[in-house]
């Protein structure tokens, strides 16, 4: 789209104004200026998506030690960016888009788009998939605690074998992850997710 949205005229940001209660000022008491509009991406064609639906490329390489060099470092960052970059492309990251046909300067004009998030909204999205990684784990640790305290109780036995108690460890995290695999979500009136 872009080069001919109706809404935005390629600019993907449309400006929209505020609304404000009317206010009726006297002489003695000067108006205070305040902003009438703010800019919003546009909905049209702007590539805008929720932070959950992002993806982080990563490239990794390794660098012998031995060289302690600025110039050295740079060129393996050089490297990386380029290994990133050849990623994005070959998987479709990167959109292309083409004007028509300038005539008379017998031209065209070629753009390429990549979504970019901001690093501190990488932060956020990395923090929350640390927390979920937190939620799991103690999951399975609790489910595994029960199994292990349950264990024996109706035989009155009070220590349990090494391969009892992983067994436990390995059948909770199954548990665990089959009933994250279930979840359904509901209606925000009712919450915003449960868990069979």
């Amino acid at each position: 789209m872009g080069y001919d949205c109706d809404i935005c005229q390629g600019r993907e940001k449309i400006r929209l104004p505020i609304y404000r209660r009317a206010m009726a000022f006297s002489a003695d008491v000067l108006p205070d200026p305040v902003e009438s509009s703010r800019e919003y991406p546009c909905p049209e064609c702007a590539d805008v998506t929720r932070l959950e639906r992002v993806q982080a490329a990563r490239q990794e390489t390794f660098a012998p030690t031995y060289i302690n060099d600025d110039r050295f470092i740079e060129h393996v960052r050089s490297g990386l960016a380029r290994q990133i970059g050849a990623f994005l492309m070959d998987n479709g990251y990167i959109k292309f888009e083409r004007s028509p046909d300038d005539e008379q300067n017998m031209r065209f004009a070629m753009r390429a788009t990549v979504g970019v998030v901001r690093p501190n909204q990488l932060d956020n999205l990395e923090e929350r998939i640390a927390e979920r990684q937190t939620e799991v784990a103690s999951a399975v640790a609790q489910e595994a605690e029960r199994q292990i305290n349950n264990w024996g109780s109706y035989y009155g036995h009070a220590a349990i074998d090494k391969d009892m108690a992983t067994r436990f460890v390995r059948e909770s995290l199954g548990l665990v992850l089959k009933k994250r695999a279930e979840w359904k979500p509901v209606s925000p009136v009712a919450g915003q997710g449960a868990l069979k």
